[in-house]
This record gives structure tokens, sequence and C-alpha cells, in this order.
């Protein structure tokens, strides 16, 4: 059986509106088009204390499923904490030991626009990208609902 499902494309739009007491108004917008999107996932969790994943991430050729994409192919990854009161961290984590950690505050959103990244604990120059195995998020003081919005190209 041939899939029908017909790859499409994802519109993202940031925008920054500034307004100084003066009354001046700045502002900055960027559109990102993402052609050839074959995947997109949008769904909301409990995020307790404690690390949990959230997401999977594995090497082109292997089985994905629900919470789990093909690492390369992620264009497009939101994480967003849906709490007035506590943050949470997010983590990128591989099986080699290469982990970055993320505050993200009440009332924002981080954006990754790849899951490839380079850990580099000695300060030393650029070394190579990795991908995650798994996205961790916990809360800090108290249970956070978290949005996760992701996009994967064929």
């Amino acid at each position: 059986m041939a899939t029908t499902l017909v790859p499409s494309t994802v519109t993202i739009t940031h925008t920054i509106q500034h307004t100084l007491p003066d009354g001046t108004s700045r502002s900055w917008s960027s559109v990102h088009t993402i052609a050839d999107v074959k995947y997109c996932d949008r769904r909301t969790m409990a995020i307790p204390t404690t690390e949990i994943s959230i997401l999977k991430a594995v090497a082109a050729g292997l089985a994905i499923g629900a919470g789990t994409f093909t690492d390369a192919k992620v264009a497009y990854l939101m994480i967003r904490p849906m709490d007035n009161a506590n943050f949470i961290t997010v983590g990128l984590k591989d099986t080699a030991g290469d982990t970055v950690y993320h505050k993200v505050s009440t009332g924002m959103l981080i954006v990754f626009p790849s899951l490839a990244y380079d850990a580099n604990i000695l300060g030393l120059a650029f070394g190579a990208f990795v991908f995650p195995d798994d996205i961790v998020a916990f809360a800090d003081t108290a249970a956070v609902d978290i949005e996760i919005f992701i996009v994967q190209t064929t």
C-alpha cells in the first residue's frame, strides 16, 4: 500500500513589539517557511519536578512513532511552559553523555530550529554536531503543563 500522505508546508511567524515610554514603537517580525513537512505534532503534557522524557530522537531508518522523531529531519521544535509561576528546564541528551540544559522562564518559550548541538564543558573550539537521543524536562517547584510543537520534514 502506498501512502496517501502528501507533504505540506508549515509557516512560522515570530513577532516582537516594543513600545518605549515616549510612545515610539519598535517591532521585528520574521516569517520562516518549512517545506516538505511530513509529520507535525502539537501536544500538551504535565511535567513533574523530576526529569522525564518528553520526546525521543532516532537516526534515519529507525522506527518512529508517537513522541519519536527522526533526529536530522526535525526542522522546528517549540516548547512552552503553560504556568504563571514556575519555570521549566529542558535538556537535550545523547547516550554519549553530551547534554545541554536550558531554563525556560514563565511566559516564555524555547525554539530549536534543529536538534543538532555541540556540548563542550572545557571551553574548547567547536567539535562536531550531535543529535540528542532524548529530550527531557522538569519543573522548578511544582508540576507544570507544557505545550510542544514539532515539525519533521520528509
